[in-house]
């Protein structure tokens, strides 16, 4: 368990208060949520396909099944022990994946308030599920600012103001 980050990472985990004991507490609760990883992504992308213009772009590029799946992975993917440079660049290709089919970030961080929702649904079943749904929004709001920079860096790139 350990977060190990460059320095620009760093005070971006700092300023939100993200502490390896966060990451433990998460990855304690790992088997818990994978359970219901399925359950929360299905939740995730009902919401997707109600709004025509949303689904659109999203189904443009992908299908539902292979959606459903890297989801899956990623959401996982938030109760591990470790943010290090290979955790970053796999949010960072997240983040570029969304910037490249055109998903705009209002809509990126709706979509991260419906993991926030179906988590903190499935924190009320746990003892200490407070506890663990503050180590979740942190987490995911780590990861919620690597995805905009990452859009921030391609609009740059692509000298789009």
């Amino acid at each position: 368990m350990s977060i190990q980050v460059d320095s620009k990472w760093n005070d971006i985990i700092n300023y939100i208060g993200l502490k390896d004991e966060h990451l433990e507490l998460l990855h304690d609760q790992k088997a818990f949520f994978e359970k219901y990883a399925n359950e929360v992504v299905i939740d995730f992308y009902s919401r997707v396909l109600k709004n025509d213009s949303l689904s659109n772009i999203v189904l443009e590029f992908s299908t539902f099944d292979r959606l459903t799946k890297s989801q899956i992975i990623y959401f996982n993917h938030l109760f591990s022990r470790n943010i290090d440079y290979l955790y970053i660049m796999f949010v960072q290709k997240i983040g570029s994946t969304h910037f490249r089919i055109g998903l705009n970030p209002e809509w990126f961080l709706a979509g991260v308030n419906v993991y926030l929702d179906g988590v903190y649904k499935l924190c009320s079943q746990l003892d200490n599920g407070l506890d663990i749904y503050h180590a979740f929004a942190k987490r995911i709001l780590f990861d919620t600012e690597v995805c905009l920079d990452q859009y921030d860096q391609l609009r740059i790139q692509n000298k789009i103001i």
